[in-house]
């Protein structure tokens, strides 16, 4: 039933987005980040408080609880659990294939354990909840664990939980 409801959600993206755009001349390309999980995040959870007590929305977030939480609103199915989890969901993916609404993961230490996620926004951007709540960073931007180090530099997972509408 859920990939009956995931592929639902494609083909409409596909009908929405893409279509318009293959059969009209005059039309504009659709925007890179024109993505259901992308806008969800956008109209709903931008701005919320970070909070490790009451992760999992709507009103707060952790890293993990954004995710789950946004995906699960729009029919992904995904674990409300930690990072670790949430990396057996989706499919996976070099971090030089990303496209908005894929999922990224970061290991800060470099030691085998994730201790971040985002989401892919487009335009190198990433979407996440940190500890200043949920914002918008650019993936070249400093993590704040390590001097010099980027999330870009911390990225080590990617996985995409939204069918390319293009495959």
């Amino acid at each position: 039933m859920k990939k009956f409801v995931i592929s639902a959600v494609c083909v409409l993206l596909w009908a929405v987005f893409l279509a318009p755009a293959l059969f009209s001349k005059n039309a504009a390309p659709p925007q890179e980040s024109d993505n259901i999980l992308v806008e969800f995040i956008r109209a709903n959870c931008m701005g919320r408080p970070y909070s490790s007590e009451n992760r999992l929305g709507p009103e707060s977030f952790d890293c993990s609880g954004l995710i789950g939480y946004a995906c699960s609103s729009v029919g992904i199915e995904m674990s409300s659990g930690g990072t670790d989890s949430q990396l057996e969901y989706g499919k996976p993916i070099e971090l030089s294939e990303i496209m908005p609404g894929d999922l990224i993961f970061f290991d800060y230490e470099n030691d085998g354990v994730t201790d971040h996620a985002a989401v892919y926004s487009g335009n190198g951007n990433i979407i996440h909840a940190t500890s200043s709540g949920v914002r918008e960073t650019p993936l070249d931007s400093p993590t704040g664990v390590y001097e010099n180090q980027t999330f870009r530099d911390a990225a080590t997972a990617a996985r995409r939980v939204v069918a390319d509408p293009c495959a």
